[in-house]
């Protein structure tokens, strides 16, 4: 074994260590003039962005579809290429690091470096070297806010280049092991989905079972009626946070999460934290139950803190209240043509929507499975760290011959 880079502990001696740039073709992107119409017109052309590069960060699969188009016409005029299938990306400025193989002829942006391998380089392989570089960009980058990779930098660029044969081995191993992890990940979401969904539906019988939408309001009583305003708000556990507009928590203490049973996180100096993971499908709309506080603290005026009146869960109606908002409930009580929004101002407003009205034992059943999803889910986010883990060791291993991948034989399906 020989050691010939700073990144790769160790390598076979009969690899050879050689500039990428002698075995591929180095490039980059560029962005059409935004004030040129005629530029942004009939746009066809995949056109890579650094939302794709992050989509595109835990799998091996070619990029396809990209999220934004640029028009021939476009290309033309800029200093942008359509860069082959097959072509290797790395973003190099905005967020360093991110890397994909696409599998479609597609234009990009400045903030990209493009390889298109020549004869002796296998694509997947190269992308699973760079993937292996992790480190090697966070050493390269420069800026204290704006980070960035210059272009001198990756023109040196040195890689370890095995034979043609185990070239092709590597990659078949580290694509069979990419498709098991992916597989054992899909496994335990679709874990965490079904008891979700368990839950989502019982709630939605009762809310079938109310009618909410006959003037005939059987069953069904006001918010108010379960729910109470805390005039001044203390981020304390079970207490019930109810947003439809998007903005800025002001509180503390308080933070929401997509598990919807949410924990607090200290904000000391008072400032806002996003809740824009927990906005519902576009309503411009959250409720959560807080699970825990550690201090007491304020929310902003687009806030309600409620808490639940007597022996009432307010687990359960934040939880119903969030699919009442995704299954557009809601919005028939909107006083707002913006986002067909409730304007949250008016309490007397949003505590005199119906909702159905549930029996105590049937509350606490149901919140119980709720608090339940609470570890499922941080059993699959825990779970789906440590798959892509083991993956990432596993791609570096293999690209800098660690381990013998003889017996690959291919992708798993």
């Amino acid at each position: 074994m020989k050691t010939l880079l700073g990144w790769a502990p160790q390598i076979p001696n009969h690899w050879r260590v050689v500039p990428l740039n002698s075995v591929a073709r180095m490039g980059t992107g560029h962005t059409p003039d935004r004030s040129n119409p005629d530029f942004w017109r009939l746009c066809n052309i995949p056109w890579v962005t650094i939302p794709d590069g992050a989509r595109s960060a835990n799998t091996l699969e070619p990029l396809i579809d990209t999220e934004q188009k640029v028009s021939a016409l476009g290309v033309a005029g800029s200093s942008a290429k359509v860069h082959p299938a097959g072509t290797v990306m790395l973003s190099r400025t905005a967020s360093v690091g991110y890397t994909l193989r696409v599998g479609v002829a597609a234009a990009t942006t400045q903030d990209f470096v493009t390889w298109t391998c020549g004869p002796s380089l296998n694509s997947i392989y190269l992308l699973g070297v760079l993937r292996s570089m992790a480190p090697e960009w966070r050493r390269l980058a420069f800026g204290s806010t704006h980070r960035t990779i210059y272009m001198p930098d990756l023109d040196s660029i040195r890689i370890p280049l095995p034979p043609w044969s185990e070239q092709c081995k590597i990659a078949d191993a580290i694509l069979s092991e990419s498709c098991r992890a992916q597989k054992a990940e899909k496994s335990l979401s679709r874990l965490y989905s079904l008891a979700s969904e368990r839950v989502d539906a019982q709630i939605l019988q009762l809310i079938g079972l109310a009618r909410l939408d006959r003037d005939d309001k059987d069953g069904v009583v006001p918010i108010k009626r379960v729910l109470q305003k805390v005039t001044r708000p203390v981020m304390n556990e079970g207490q019930v946070v109810t947003a439809f507009r998007d903005g800025q928590v002001t509180a503390r203490s308080m933070r929401a999460t997509r598990g919807y049973t949410e924990s607090a996180s200290a904000n000391p100096q008072g400032q806002g934290v996003r809740v824009a993971d927990v906005v519902i499908h576009g309503l411009d709309g959250f409720a959560g139950a807080i699970g825990e506080a550690e201090t007491d603290g304020n929310c902003s005026s687009v806030y309600h803190v409620c808490t639940a009146i007597g022996e009432n869960s307010g687990k359960f109606h934040a939880r119903l209240l969030r699919i009442l908002a995704t299954n557009d409930y809601l919005p028939l009580f909107a006083t707002s043509t913006r986002e067909r929004a409730v304007d949250f101002r008016n309490w007397g407003l949003f505590g005199s929507i119906p909702i159905p009205g549930v029996a105590i034992r049937t509350q606490l059943e149901i919140a119980e499975q709720i608090s339940a999803l609470a570890p499922l889910s941080a059993l699959v986010s825990k779970s789906s760290y440590l798959l892509r883990e083991r993956q990432r060791a596993f791609v570096t291993a293999a690209v800098t011959g660690q381990i013998d991948v003889s017996t690959a034989h291919g992708d798993e399906s």
